[in-house]
C-alpha cells in the first residue's frame, strides 16, 4: 500500500470526498465518524490539535483507508510522552475510530503497524487510542498484530454508551407504554408541577429563519446555572450550531418557564401527549430552564448536551422536556436510533439501555523504556488497585 501522511488543515480537507466515500460503502451512518464532526473539531475548537498526522492508505487508485490522528504530549501518571492520539477530544467525541473500507482491515492493519514501527518511528513514543468500539473492525487487527511483534500494549474500558432503539417502536405512544409505570408518572407529575406553578413550552431551533443566536445564548444561561461544570471551549457549541443548521441536523430543544400571572390563558403542552410545533418564536416573559442539543445525522440522533437550572429543578423541567424531544425524534425526524454518548449518568438507565462499553488503548514504543513502564505500572499495580477498591465498595454497599 501507498502511505502518506496529511499535516495540514487544507490536507485534511481534501480528503471529505475519500472519507464520505468509504463511509457510505461501508453503510456507516455515525455522526461522531463523519468528516462533518471532524471538520466541525477541527475548525471550531480552541483546543484543536496541531499537529495532525492523518495516515491515508492507497491500493493502486483506490483509498483503503483515512486514520485520523495527530501528535500530543501526553501527560501519564509518572512521565509525559509524545503520543499518537486519534483526533477529537473525551469531553466531546463520545466514539472515536478510524475510516477504513470494508475489506482492507486485515490489510491496513499490518502495513499501518509496519509503517508506524519503522518508517515512522521516531514520530511517536505511546499509541493511546480512546473512545474505541470493541467491534471496531479495523482496531482487533490492528492489535493483534502489535501484540504478535510483542509490543506492549494494554486495554481498559473507559465508559458505557447508552442508547435507543427507536426502529423496535412504532412510535413515541409505543415507546411510552415500553417506559415503566413510575417512569411515565414523573413525566405526568413533572408537567402537572409546571402547569399548577405557570404555564410553560417548548421551543425547538433549527430552521434558517429562527433566531439561533438567542437560542444559543438561552442554552448557555441555563448551562451556567446548572450543576455541569463550564466547558473548556464555551464558543465551539454556537459555532457548531450555526454549522449544523446550514447542514439541517441541529435539533435546539429549550423549554421555557412563565410563573402563573393574569395574563397566562392556555398551557402550550397541558399532557404527555401534546406535541412541538416547527416555527414558534421564542416566547416572551419567559425563563429558558432546559435545553437539550441534539443531532439528527443519517436517520440517527445524537444527544451532545442537556442541562437544566438548578434553581428551577422542583419541576424535573429536564424529565418533561427529554420525553418531549425524544417524542419530537421518533415520531417527527423518525430517527432509528438515539445516541447518549458516553456517561453513566443515572437518567440514561431510565431512558435507554447500554449498548456496549467504549474502551482505551495503549501501545508502548519499545524503544521507549517511559511508556514500556507506564503500561506495566497500569497493569501490575493501577489495575489491582482499583478492582481492590472497587470490592470494598461493593462490600461496603451490601452491608449497608
Amino acid at each position: 500500500m501507498n502511505i502518506s501522511v496529511v499535516k495540514t488543515l487544507e490536507g485534511f480537507q481534501s480528503l471529505k470526498n475519500d472519507w464520505e466515500h468509504i463511509l457510505q460503502h461501508n453503510g456507516e451512518n455515525h455522526f461522531y465518524l463523519s468528516f462533518d464532526w471532524f471538520y466541525s473539531l477541527l475548525s471550531f475548537y480552541r483546543h484543536a490539535p496541531r499537529d495532525l498526522y492523518i495516515l491515508c492508505f492507497r491500493e493502486n487508485s483506490t483509498m483503503a483507508a483515512i486514520l485520523p490522528l495527530c501528535i500530543s504530549r501526553k501527560r501519564l501518571r509518572l512521565f509525559s510522552c509524545v503520543s499518537l492520539e486519534i483526533i477529537g477530544s473525551i469531553y466531546y467525541s463520545p466514539l472515536r475510530g478510524f475510516i477504513v473500507k470494508r475489506g482492507f482491515e486485515q490489510r491496513v492493519a499490518e502495513n499501518c503497524a509496519d509503517f508506524l514501527l519503522n518508517k515512522c518511528a521516531t514520530a511517536w513514543e505511546l499509541i493511546q487510542f480512546e473512545g474505541l468500539s470493541p467491534g471496531d473492525p479495523f482496531w482487533g487487527p490492528f492489535k493483534h498484530y502489535l501484540a504478535e511483534q510483542n509490543i506492549s500494549t494494554r486495554t481498559a474500558d473507559q465508559y458505557v454508551n447508552y442508547f435507543i432503539d427507536t426502529a423496535a417502536h412504532e412510535n413515541s405512544h409505543d415507546y411510552w407504554m415500553q417506559r415503566r409505570q413510575s417512569k411515565r408518572r414523573n413525566i405526568k407529575k413533572s408537567i402537572s408541577k409546571m402547569t399548577a406553578a405557570g404555564t410553560f413550552d417548548i421551543i425547538l431551533t433549527m430552521h434558517q429563519d429562527q433566531d439561533l443566536d438567542t437560542a444559543m445564548k438561552h442554552y448557555y444561561d441555563i448551562y451556567s446555572h446548572s450543576w455541569k461544570v463550564p466547558e473548556k471551549d464555551p464558543q465551539l457549541h454556537l459555532k457548531l450550531a450555526h454549522y449544523l443548521r446550514d447542514k439541517n441536523k441541529l435539533r435546539l430543544f429549550i423549554l421555557y418557564f412563565k410563573p402563573s400571572s393574569t395574563d397566562v390563558s392556555e398551557h402550550p403542552l397541558p399532557t404527555y401527549e401534546g406535541s412541538l410545533r416547527q416555527h414558534k418564536t421564542i416566547p416572551e416573559g419567559y425563563v429558558p430552564i432546559a435545553a437539550m442539543y441534539s443531532i439528527v445525522h443519517k436517520q440517527k440522533a445524537f444527544a451532545l448536551k442537556t442541562a437544566y437550572r438548578d434553581d428551577y429543578a422542583e419541576f424535573s423541567s429536564g424529565t418533561a422536556l427529554m420525553w418531549f424531544s425524544l417524542k419530537y425524534l421518533i415520531d417527527v425526524d423518525k430517527v432509528t436510533e438515539i445516541d447518549f454518548g458516553e456517561g453513566n449518568e443515572p437518567y440514561k438507565s431510565r431512558w435507554a439501555r447500554i449498548r456496549e462499553t467504549h474502551q482505551e488503548f495503549q501501545a508502548a514504543h519499545p524503544q521507549c523504556r517511559r511508556g514500556r513502564f507506564e503500561l506495566w505500572n497500569e497493569r501490575r499495580i493501577i489495575a489491582p488497585l482499583r478492582a481492590l477498591r472497587n470490592r470494598q465498595r461493593q462490600a461496603g454497599k451490601t452491608e449497608s
